[in-house]
């Protein structure tokens, strides 16, 4: 077990370092997996925070570049209270959209509920298979909503291909 919370721990991906270090190799490596399969449409949902956000991660904004765009939507605290945001790393070009906590909203530091208490939604449009994600205060007022429209973009060739002769087979 690693139990953070001393002044050189850090319990996030960023490292407060433009280069990409330590947890960061692994964020890395998973990047970029998903980028050399084609594997399209990656959304990370991150719970155990003490404010609310949504990020978009950028390749162009980088110091490592080989990755797709995706965004990340932060969603807490529900019960606890509310401290953050810190500076964004730079290492994978995010940039806020959207960001609330005590940090962003000229409240002090780790506020009790119900100060700054927020709970996520996200829905699929099964017609368009556009995702909503929504962040919503306790009191149920959305705060922030964003739609991503899914890329259609064909997995790679090889899979094309493939369906097409499933379909010859079938007429």
């Amino acid at each position: 077990m690693i139990v953070t919370g001393g002044p050189t721990d850090r319990d996030s991906w960023g490292q407060n370092d433009p280069a990409v270090l330590g947890r960061e190799l692994q964020l890395r490596d998973l990047l970029k997996f998903i980028k050399d399969r084609n594997i399209k449409n990656v959304v990370s949902i991150t719970a155990d925070v003490h404010f609310a956000a949504a990020v978009q991660c950028e390749p162009e904004r980088a110091v490592f570049k080989a990755f797709d765009p995706f965004w990340e939507f932060v969603i807490g605290p529900i019960n606890a209270g509310a401290f953050g945001p810190g500076q964004l790393d730079p290492s994978f070009g995010p940039e806020y959209r959207f960001v609330r906590g005590p940090g962003s909203s000229g409240f002090p530091a780790n506020l009790p509920p119900p100060n700054l208490q927020f709970f996520g939604y996200m829905e699929i449009d099964g017609r368009t298979a556009e995702l909503t994600a929504r962040i919503h205060s306790i009191t149920g007022e959305i705060v922030y909503e964003k739609t991503l429209i899914p890329d259609d973009e064909p997995r790679d060739r090889e899979d094309d291909d493939r369906q097409d002769d499933d379909r010859q087979d079938q007429e």
